[in-house]
This record gives C-alpha cells, sequence and structure tokens, in this order.
C-alpha cells in the first residue's frame, strides 16, 4: 500500500513539472520585447489633423480659396476628372519649410501641362513654374525648387494651379488654389524629430496643425513602404474630407 501511495505521489509530481516545463515556451513569448513596427490598427487611428487656430490663418483682407476646377471641355464632363487639391476644408495650410511641395490630384486629360504660380498679396513674392502633366491620373507632389525664393516666416502666400487645356491657356481653364503660411518652428517639436520621414513625425505634425508638413511625411512613407502605410495614408485623406482621391495612386 505504501509503494502504491508513492508510485502515485511521483505521478503527480511528475505531471506537475512536464506541465510547467510545457508553459515555460508561452511565458517567454509573452515576455518578448513589442515588435517595432505596430500594429496597423493602430497605425490607421494614429494620423489626426487638428486644425490650426483662426488666429494662425488669413487676414480679413486675403480672401479664401477654391478648390472648384472645372475640366477641359476636351476631356468631357465627370467629377471623378477634376482637378483637386490636397487642401484642408479652408484651402489653407501651414508650414515649416523654406519651400514647401504642393499636392494636386490630377485626372486624366489631353492637356500636357499646367503652371504652378505662388505669390503673395502684394506680389513681392512670385513665382512660377511648368508642370508636366502625366500620362495617368493621380496624386502629384510639385516642391518649390532651391531657384524658388524661399517663403518668410509670418506671411501668407496664395499658390495657383492652372492646367493649360490649350495653348496659350484659355481663360476658362481649370484652376485650383489655395495658402500656404509658414510658422515659426517649435524647438521642441523639431529637436524630437529626426531627419528622415517617420510615422512619429506625421503625428506630431498633424497634431501641430501643420498641413503641407504632415502631408509631406505621409505621402513619403506611403511611396517608400507603400504596403505598410497605404491604409495610414488613405485613412487620413478620407478624414479630411478627400475620400473621392484617396485610393488614388501617388505619381513620380
Amino acid at each position: 500500500m505504501a509503494r502504491k501511495k508513492s508510485l502515485l505521489s511521483w505521478a503527480v509530481v511528475s505531471l506537475v513539472v512536464s506541465m510547467q516545463i510545457a508553459l515555460v515556451p508561452r511565458a517567454i513569448a509573452g515576455t518578448e520585447e513589442p515588435s517595432e513596427r505596430e500594429p496597423l490598427g493602430q497605425l490607421v487611428a494614429s494620423v489626426t489633423f487638428e486644425p490650426p487656430d483662426s488666429n494662425e490663418l488669413l487676414d480679413d483682407s486675403e480672401g479664401g480659396a477654391s478648390r472648384d476646377s472645372g475640366y477641359c471641355p476636351q476631356d468631357g464632363a465627370s467629377y471623378d476628372r477634376l482637378v483637386t487639391p490636397l487642401m484642408p476644408a479652408n484651402n489653407v495650410g501651414l508650414t515649416l519649410e523654406e519651400r514647401p511641395t504642393v499636392f494636386i490630384y490630377i485626372p486624366k486629360t489631353v492637356a500636357t501641362q499646367a503652371y504652378l504660380t505662388v505669390k503673395d498679396k502684394n506680389e513681392d513674392y512670385y513665382y512660377q513654374t511648368t508642370v508636366v502633366i502625366p500620362e495617368k491620373a493621380g496624386i502629384v507632389g510639385i516642391p518649390l525648387p532651391d531657384e524658388a525664393p524661399a517663403l518668410e516666416i509670418g506671411r501668407n502666400y496664395q499658390w495657383t494651379f492652372l492646367v493649360a487645356c490649350e495653348n496659350p491657356p484659355r481663360p476658362d481653364s481649370p484652376r485650383v488654389s489655395g495658402w500656404i503660411k509658414r510658422v515659426k518652428p517649435d524647438s521642441e517639436l523639431i529637436g524630437s524629430l529626426g531627419r528622415e520621414a517617420s510615422l512619429e513625425g506625421a503625428k506630431q505634425y498633424g497634431a501641430k496643425g501643420l498641413w503641407y508638413d504632415t502631408l509631406a511625411t505621409l505621402s513619403e512613407l506611403q511611396r517608400s513602404q507603400p504596403e505598410e502605410y497605404i491604409e495610414v495614408w488613405q485613412e487620413f485623406l478620407t478624414s479630411v474630407g478627400l475620400e473621392m482621391i484617396a485610393s488614388e495612386p501617388i505619381l513620380d
């Protein structure tokens, strides 16, 4: 009888030890360092745009801008074919950059070129460049080049994008416009960001109401790592009322 009890006790001990050993890998797995990549669901919800205070925007004398563009008569009338600026609802965007990038959706069109003009209220600043229109529809980023004068902090600039349906352009040629205001860099923000585009950078730019910087950062991430950031890009555009073009490709 004592022998049976001894064997039974030993069997119980062996079973407990075996279970503990079996659980060790799971415990270790549960304490692994988290992945450097955030889950996609968190990425999608992480970038939002907080519009700046009204006193950061235009003076009363400077008026607004337009998202309505029309279309080239040769292309036919279709909502899907309208030139669309990637801008917030009020068409005013802040930036830290001396020479920011303007993003525009250009539909497939017979036109082969367009003009981007940037000027201030008194036209003390004036810059114009020719833009080659891609053969297929998509979103195009147009950076102000080094030869363009640097934007000054605290000043408002209006840009206009005009599609040359004919050469010379017609008076009713499709055009869209928006505003840029360069603001003073936030030392805390600048110190926390690296030189390379990052999701954290996009988050912070969006939280500060820096439209052009947020869009440029997300665009760079989406182009460099499309599988990881395509949904982030699309959800951001949708959140600011640009859902009609959110799935359009970013073109070179």
